[in-house]
């Protein structure tokens, strides 16, 4: 089979992958809208908001570093690595579940949350725990070019929550934060865990020497790739903050709300860059750097055809949806379709940029970009929220997404060419 050949076969296995756990986050988020009260379901949208910057720490501190040097490996080497680094990565993620289980107790009870705190609390540390155990296995099945059996351990992800979910729908009083949390933990644990067992024993009689090695060979690129995620995370997530904040919680569930009609977008990208990443890493490794620059606006345009294609279809069955799946406390998420549309767009232009500079390593120059996006978003919000509501916190982030993409394609892709150009050339 040939790269190209190779390349397309997985993409079309990552979509699927991607296509289950938006079909997932749907399924959880219009439950939640349809069952819980709107306060639950602005809580859980701050939750898993969390989870997501829990999931991106851990792999910007191990797993895109991981991925970024294990590619240009051999099949041994690289299977070696991956077997030590994921003892460091199970380690660091049981500190930052204890971390964000305790973040979620405090926030809670802060915000007067009618369910038991310290309930919540070890509710969320657990579904971070098992959450980072399953996205371990997806960062390290990618990074063998295995988007097959990624498919495979988020269909069993998948099954195991649909039938959980509807044990505790069925047995419970009331569909609560804490009882959500418990069976998003289940499922990710178990599909982790079976997944898990290969790397486990392939990791076994590791040194201490060993790993530190590891560490500080994993720490020279994500030093700043760590600080980064902060400022990316941020940069995708502020908005629900700043609407809590601003307006109130039930602002956040409206953006949320009208986010979840475009889960599928969302995560294409996401898609996308799992598998684009490691082939993006073989194209440096040859040099063959015209190749990537012709696969990178390939990657725009694949990606801005396909998302305008599925927003224009949304559009049209937006009545529909607010009859039959939102109901009438969500009538506000309506209108911010069409923006959240533009933004995605935009967003997936820009993250095509951003992840080939992460296979050149640029952590260090993405950190400093982020730094100056996230202070000009806050400052757009701060500009446009007081006179537009949640309608300026979407300007602004589609502001942000734009000048960033200019950026990346404008400046730091031909710069990054350069200076790979000539580190080649002094090697010779």
């Amino acid at each position: 089979m040939t790269s190209g050949k190779r390349f397309l076969f997985s993409s079309i296995a990552s979509i699927f992958d991607q296509a289950l756990l938006s079909l997932l986050n749907f399924i959880v988020g219009i439950a939640l809208i349809r069952l819980a009260s709107k306060e639950a379901y602005g809580l859980y949208t701050l939750l898993f908001s969390a989870g997501l910057l829990s999931t991106a720490l851990l792999d910007a501190l191990i797993g895109s570093a991981l991925s970024t040097i294990a590619p240009r490996l051999p099949d041994q080497e690289r299977t070696d690595l991956i077997s030590r680094v994921a003892r460091l990565y199970w380690a660091a993620s049981l500190g930052v579940a204890l971390l964000f289980g305790l973040g979620a107790d405090i926030g809670a009870r802060s915000a007067g949350f009618t369910e038991n705190p310290e309930a919540v609390g070890i509710a969320f540390a657990l579904f971070i725990a098992s959450l980072s155990t399953r996205e371990f296995c997806r960062t390290a099945l990618f990074t063998n070019s295995k988007a097959v059996a990624v498919a495979k351990l988020d269909s069993l992800f998948f099954g195991l929550t649909v039938v959980s979910a509807f044990a505790y729908v069925y047995f419970a009083d009331a569909v609560t934060i804490f009882g959500t949390m418990l069976v998003l933990a289940f499922s990710n644990g178990v599909a982790g865990l079976i997944f898990s067992i290969h790397w486990w024993k392939k990791g076994l009689g590791v040194s201490r020497s060993q790993l530190v090695t590891d560490i500080q060979m994993l720490w020279r690129l994500s030093r700043w790739a760590f600080a980064g995620a902060v400022n990316g995370w941020l940069g995708n997530n502020a908005y629900l903050y700043f609407a809590g904040v601003y307006i109130s919680v039930e602002a956040s569930a409206d953006l949320n709300a009208a986010r979840l009609l475009l889960v599928p977008v969302a995560l294409l990208s996401m898609a996308w860059s799992r598998v684009a990443k490691p082939a993006a890493g073989r194209l440096i490794a040859q040099n063959n750097l015209l190749g990537l620059e012709k696969f990178a606006w390939q990657s725009i345009g694949a990606l801005v055809t396909m998302i305008f294609a599925f927003s224009v279809v949304l559009v049209l069955v937006l009545p529909w949806l607010q009859t039959n799946l939102l109901g009438p406390k969500y009538q506000e998420s309506i209108a911010l379709v069409p923006l959240w549309a533009l933004y995605f767009m935009v967003n997936g232009a820009r993250a095509v940029g951003t992840t080939f500079l992460m296979s050149y390593g640029w952590y260090r120059v993405l950190f400093w970009q982020g730094s100056i996006s996230l202070g000009l978003l806050a400052a757009s919000c701060l500009i446009l929220m007081p006179k537009f509501g949640i309608f300026g916190a979407l300007c602004a982030m589609i502001i942000v997404e734009s000048i960033e993409f200019l950026t990346n394609m404008t400046i730091l892709m031909p710069k990054a060419k350069r200076k790979h150009s000539g580190e080649l050339t002094q090697t010779e």
